[in-house]
């Protein structure tokens, strides 16, 4: 068994879902989040204090048996 992950853009969920179905994976998790992108500075670390965010991602999990890997 081998564990997928992907992180997608939310407007391609519905392609990536679809075309796992059809190639036979039929259950994925699919878990809603928030990238801020690269920090430039190197004493730079995210804040919870601010809300900024600059790109929804979507994590994609999928256990796939080996037979199915190509």
């Amino acid at each position: 068994m081998k564990e997928i992950k992907a992180f997608i853009k939310p407007n391609r969920v519905e392609n990536v879902v679809a075309a796992l179905q059809e190639a036979g994976h039929e259950s994925v998790t699919l878990s809603k989040g928030e990238g801020t992108g690269a920090y430039k500075q190197k004493d730079a670390s995210p804040s919870l204090d601010f809300h900024f965010t600059d790109s929804p991602v979507v994590k994609l999990e999928a256990g796939m048996s080996m037979q199915r890997i190509r």
